[in-house]
Parts: C-alpha cells; sequence; structure tokens
C-alpha cells in the first residue's frame, strides 16, 4: 500500500477533507473551521492540489491534556495537515487557520503540534502495519500559517521570508483568503 493508501485506511472519514474538482480536471480543497460562540465559522480554498492527496483536520485529534501539564504548547495542533505526492516531490503541509490574533509563539506550537500527531501516526504504522519507512521517503516539510481570515475583504498577502517555510519557526505567512495555490505554498517564495 501507498503511504497515502495507508492514511485513508487509518484515519476516519470525518477527519479528511475531500477533494474537490475544478475546470480543466485541477483539484481543489476547501479548508472549513466550524463556528463557536466566537465566530461564524470561515473557510480557505486552495487551488491546484495534486491528485494523489490527503488531507487531514489534525485538530479532531483530541489533546493529551488528561496526561500533559501542557505548560509549553504540547497540547496544541494546527488546523490541518496537507500530505500529497508529486512526481517532483512529497510534501507534508502544516496549516494553521486564525481569524484572530494569535502570537508567533502560539501559532509555532501548534504546528509543531501537527507535526507531532504525524509522528504519532507514523509509530502507529510502523508499529501496528508493519511499514518502517512510512511518510519517510523524499518527503518535505512545509508550514503555513493563514490569518485574518473572514475578516473584512482585503487582497491576499503572503508576507516575505527568508529561505524556506520548511520550520514551524520559519512558516510562511499569508494574510487573507484570496488566491492560494498549492505551489505557492510549499514551493519558495518569487
Amino acid at each position: 500500500m501507498s503511504d497515502l493508501d495507508v492514511l485513508r485506511a487509518l484515519i476516519k472519514e470525518e477527519s479528511l477533507t475531500p477533494l474537490e474538482e475544478t475546470s480543466y480536471d485541477k483539484k481543489s480543497v476547501t479548508l472549513r473551521e466550524s463556528g463557536n460562540s466566537q465566530n461564524s465559522g470561515y473557510s480557505v480554498q486552495i487551488k491546484g492540489v495534486p491528485e494523489d492527496t490527503v488531507v487531514i483536520k489534525a485538530d479532531d485529534f483530541p489533546p493529551p491534556d488528561k496526561i500533559f501539564k501542557c505548560e509549553e504548547g504540547e497540547c496544541k495542533r494546527a488546523d490541518f495537515v496537507m500530505i500529497t505526492n508529486t512526481d517532483q516531490a512529497n510534501w507534508i503541509l502544516y496549516i494553521e487557520m486564525t481569524n484572530k490574533r494569535k502570537t508567533k509563539k502560539e501559532i509555532i506550537q501548534q504546528l509543531k503540534g501537527a507535526q507531532c500527531f504525524i509522528a504519532y501516526c507514523q509509530e502507529i504504522v510502523r508499529t501496528f502495519w508493519q511499514q518502517p519507512t512510512f511518510l519517510e521517503t523524499n518527503y518535505r516539510n512545509r508550514f503555513v500559517s493563514i490569518k485574518k481570515i473572514g475578516l473584512d475583504k482585503r487582497p491576499t498577502i503572503i508576507e516575505p521570508q527568508q529561505g524556506l517555510n520548511d520550520s514551524p519557526e520559519n512558516m510562511r505567512i499569508i494574510s487573507g483568503e484570496g488566491n492560494l495555490r498549492f505551489k505557492k505554498l510549499v514551493l519558495r517564495n518569487r
């Protein structure tokens, strides 16, 4: 089984976000955060998503606050993890979405928490599915924070950064909810 087939078998369907068809047989995905007493919910669409992609709603995984003290942010998780295989590379994209102010430290903790969730999935598959190289072969990690979603209509701004967004501390920061393309989330800013 491929890594993505294992993920589809491992993760409950209600915690997966389906891909959508767009024009010219391209794929997109709409990432949705449900509302609560403080907001009515919001969503972001990412276009140009590769065909072979699994999107996991990572914050469906319950926080381990019954065992951990959660004083260093270890109980947090980002909203989504997108895992995809392309001819050029395999990607694990960690995405935190917010429509309220969060500190950079909080967002970094959430991205790291989602990374720990994927490490947990890797260990489960290694142990119970006997696949020792699950999600290891040629995968590149990318980290993205999408802020100011659902606020007054503004153009999408991808903030300049140094280097790649290959660590939580060097995440790509996007303000707004406009035209998001998968390649812009994983490749170097141009």
